[in-house]
């Protein structure tokens, strides 16, 4: 053959480097960190020419984000599981790819790929305006076909910007660390799923689980903290592996969401195979969007990734495949699980490897049942809620014992769940300011009754009204039910000033509970409307 023969062969065949290819997949067989360093490079699956390269690229990734081996045999393994071996040139094709792998630098090979790409997209338009220009079409049928390939250039010219803004780095590359040395970055409280008293429970770009009992309340719990976010105009991603949509939303209306609110600031996924980098694309721009996500069903979302929930690696894997890359995109990630049945071997967290309490790098919460307390419609249920974990430390500080974060009261009354979380009982806590203050909860619910009955009633009445053996706990009861917005105080013009209303009654044991969000929003009443 001529080399104008050569020359004229190269020009009608598609642009790509099959050696290229060779290269970057037997570099991340031997060594797996090399994906993370072709993908920071823009190289999709879709981007290699040959369709064998292709379904080995993909299998590779795959590996990769499971924390699996990506040698000769699990990929052989991983391909047959996809009925791709075949299509793959088999097992001696996979050992020689790795065998006869270079020694560069894999960006270098990676970057021909990703070319090669472009320049066969740029070709593919290329052609599509000489069939437009040599068609013979006018009219309308030609300005169609004008406007199809103006939008096939913008596609390309979108996927190139969005390779230079997502472009990623390698892990083994030093992580700038200027906002931690000024100290900015360390130990941000949590964010996410508000207490009676302003504490917050989940941190934000973070993976916390609320692990507890079928029928314990750890999803109502959940659906309480996406029913604040959504009401203070925040938006919730739930991806739900175990329920279905009309009962989760129908919870969040139960709680008082509005279906306006729902749809413009709730989204829902039920996902029914694995999460692949096509579906990363999809939901990128809505989970960056939340302020919290929610994942429903932890032992399903292992199976049905062929991850063994009582191995640490799968564990590992499961954290990095899917909460673990939820949370680095900026949302409080809360997982929902299940703890053993048996309370006495159950230890500290969810069924399952030691490495879902190892993982999580915010809260872990177990929902414990209140007896006597049961949830079910017409009910007031309640539920213990302790800390299992608290990686960053901010939630601890708001506990009596280091455990005890407070209880979960749920009332189900004329087609309304109204919910609440209480702090701890006979506990002192802080405020989202700073500010301490101590939670004498009987006196609590004594002066609260005292005053329901009694309207506009001064300090000095409470205390003199002889409701506990110390006046200066009555004086504390009084001042944390002003600053939890059960009791509003207000000017009566008499000798000390200061009288009080109740705007909403505290009960022990979860009596008239407050809607969501309503402590911090309520306004105390005008002196004339009292």
């Amino acid at each position: 053959m001529t080399q104008s023969e050569v020359d004229y062969q190269e020009s009608v065949l598609p642009a790509n480097d099959p050696e290229a290819e060779k290269a970057v997949l037997g570099q991340a067989m031997m060594r797996p960190a090399v994906i993370d360093e072709v993908r920071a490079c823009g190289v999709t699956p879709g981007e290699f020419y040959k369709p064998a390269h292709e379904h080995i690229w993909r299998a590779l990734c795959t590996l990769y984000d499971r924390g699996a081996p990506t040698d000769p045999v699990a990929l052989g393994d991983e391909l047959r599981r996809t009925k791709d071996l075949t299509k793959s040139g088999g097992l001696p094709y996979l050992a020689d790819l790795m065998h006869g792998a270079p020694s560069g630098d894999p960006a270098y090979y990676a970057n021909m790929i990703h070319d090669h790409a472009r320049a066969r997209r740029i070709r593919e338009i290329g052609l599509s305006l000489t069939q437009v220009a040599d068609g013979g079409h006018t009219g309308v049928e030609l300005e169609e076909r004008i406007e199809k390939a103006f939008l096939n250039v913008s596609t390309v010219l979108d996927d190139e910007h969005d390779a230079i803004l997502n472009k990623a780095v390698s892990s083994w590359q030093h992580v700038d660390i200027g906002e931690a040395v000024k100290g900015t970055a360390l130990d941000d409280p949590p964010t996410v799923l508000s207490r009676n008293d302003g504490v917050t429970l989940l941190y934000a770009k973070s993976v916390n689980v609320m692990a507890g009992e079928s029928e314990s309340g750890k999803t109502w719990i959940c659906l309480h903290g996406a029913a604040q976010e959504i009401n203070r105009g925040h938006n919730v991603e739930f991806i739900d592996f175990e329920d279905r949509a009309e009962r989760v939303v129908g919870r969040l209306l139960a709680l008082g969401c509005t279906p306006e609110d729902i749809l413009i600031r709730f989204g829902y996924t039920r996902p029914g195979v694995p999460i692949d980098e096509r579906a990363k694309l999809a939901m990128v721009p809505y989970l960056r969007a939340a302020s919290l996500v929610v994942v429903d069903g932890v032992t399903e979302a292992m199976t049905m990734h062929n991850l063994d929930l009582n191995s640490n690696q799968d564990a590992a894997a499961f954290y990095h495949l899917l909460p673990r890359w939820i949370a680095d995109l900026g949302p409080a990630v809360v997982l929902i699980d299940h703890v053993t049945k048996n309370a006495e071997t159950r230890g500290r967290f969810a069924i399952g490897a030691q490495h879902k309490l190892a993982g999580l790098d915010g809260v872990s919460y177990t929902v414990e049942k209140i007896k006597g307390r049961p949830f079910g419609v017409g009910r007031t249920g309640a539920a213990k809620i302790l800390v299992a974990k608290d990686r960053p430390g901010r939630v601890r500080e708001h506990t009596p014992d280091g455990e005890n974060i407070g209880t979960f009261w749920l009332e189900s009354r004329d087609g309304l769940v109204i919910a609440r979380i209480d702090a701890a009982t006979g506990m002192s806590t802080t405020t989202t300011d700073g500010r301490t203050y101590d939670r004498p909860t009987q006196l609590m619910e004594k002066v609260s009754r005292f005053v329901e009955g009694n309207p506009r009633v001064s300090r000095t009445q409470i205390v003199e009204a002889k409701l506990g053996n110390r006046g200066e706990y009555v004086r504390k009861a009084i001042d944390a039910l002003v600053t939890e917005r059960f009791l509003a105080e207000i000017d009566i013009g008499r000798k000390d000033g200061r009288g009080y209303v109740s705007l909403n009654p505290f009960r022990l044991n979860g009596g008239a509970l407050l809607k969501p969000d309503a402590w911090w929003t309520r306004e105390p009443p005008e002196d004339d409307a009292v």
